[in-house]
């Protein structure tokens, strides 16, 4: 942003009064216009969404047009049921901000995603190497997908990918019986992969990758062993799923039922393979069980603040990318296997305290000096 565009915004800022209420759908509609008024058009482009009270007004019916929207819900107050739901139907994140304190750091990690966009449109797709193998499905979270050509082809669309973000895909095949035996592997599936570069606009197609399976005659117990990071992707997204049950059951009021559900998925969780093995993702999904429990308690708690906690980490979980859910902590103490951090939000973040540190600082002086002209 050039001298001038950076005065216009703190001018445009200072300028914003309140008059009391809660109108999402005309902050909403604001920006959607400014966004498709503006002069300079770059090719990553969203809207950030802040609230902390009840919308009044409704929602605009143009929200979807104009890309993510990434909504923050502050406090105990807000609705978080209506900023979940912009988000999710325009492919941005929710995140819960539980504390004024944390407020920069999840505007810091979000704003870090948008400003390392290193691919756009990015498109998958997965079709069967060898006779006989068919995909079944393909777990995607939020991210459209489809199979078809009588089950030898996927494909998922995935968009947007930041620098250094990994996304996870659980696919299901059914596999034919070996009939070679003298041919001790096989070809499963062949991915390609295509994205548009946001510098240049160009299309860049990925050179396909195969992926290749052993077929020894008998099996070894190395062989029996699963293979722990697709056993933990796949709990990640049984606990995302189990989230989502317990949370239409807890806003129906069934709080006992969805404690059910969010207890039969840890006691499955803690006896997978990766958990047993001590893996680290498995160990902080439990503990994020067993803090939507304790926000799930009654009633008070789950207004106050589980549903929140719990449709922050759905949207977190879905989309495979940081959202603020709570506390400020989740975002620096646990890995990024659960937050999906990346080392550019890391670096912001870490910026982000240390100028919050120094005006805190410059507040303190001011405080300590007497006005001018005072005696001491």
């Amino acid at each position: 942003m050039s001298d001038a565009g950076r005065a216009e915004a703190a001018d445009a800022i200072n300028s914003l009064v309140t008059s009391g209420g809660t109108d999402i759908a005309g902050g909403l509609s604001a920006g959607i216009r400014i966004l498709k008024e503006r002069r300079l058009r770059n090719p990553v482009a969203s809207i950030i969404l802040l609230s902390d009270g009840i919308d009044t007004m409704g929602l605009p019916p143009s929200a979807r047009s104009v890309g993510p929207i990434h909504t923050f819900g502050f406090g105990a107050n807000h609705d978080p049921t209506i900023m979940h739901a912009v988000a999710e139907a325009t492919g941005g994140t929710f995140s819960f901000v539980e504390e004024e304190a944390a407020v920069s750091d999840a505007f810091a990690a979000c704003l870090a995603g948008l400003l390392s966009v290193v691919a756009q449109y990015l498109h998958l797709t997965i079709c069967s190497a060898s006779p006989g193998v068919h995909l079944t499905s393909v777990g995607t979270g939020n991210y459209s997908s489809r199979i078809s050509d009588q089950r030898l082809m996927a494909v998922i669309e995935v968009g947007d990918m930041y620098a250094e973000e990994e996304k996870f895909f659980l696919l299901d095949v059914t596999v034919p019986i070996k009939e070679d035996k003298n041919d001790p592997s096989m070809q499963l599936i062949s991915v390609y992969c295509s994205y548009v570069d946001p510098l240049t606009q160009d299309i860049i197609h990925v050179e396909e990758e195969r992926t290749i399976v052993r077929r020894p005659d008998s099996l070894s117990p190395e062989d029996e062993i699963a293979n722990l990071i697709v056993d933990g992707q796949r709990n990640r997204i049984l606990v995302a799923e189990s989230i989502a049950e317990a949370q239409a059951k807890a806003d129906g009021g069934d709080l006992k039922g969805a404690k059910a559900v969010l207890d039969a998925r840890r006691a499955a969780l803690v006896a997978s393979s990766s958990a047993l093995a001590g893996d680290e993702l498995c160990a902080w999904l439990d503990k994020e069980l067993i803090e939507i429990g304790e926000r799930i308690a009654n009633r008070r708690a789950y207004e106050k603040s589980g549903r929140a906690y719990m449709l922050s980490g759905m949207s977190s979980h879905s989309w495979q990318r940081a959202a603020m859910r709570g506390h400020s902590t989740m975002l620096t103490s646990a890995p990024a296997s659960v937050t999906f951090q990346t080392q550019v939000m890391t670096e912001m973040l870490d910026s982000s305290r240390e100028w919050s540190q120094e005006l805190l600082l410059d507040g303190r002086r001011s405080a300590s000096q007497p006005p001018e002209g005072r005696l001491q």
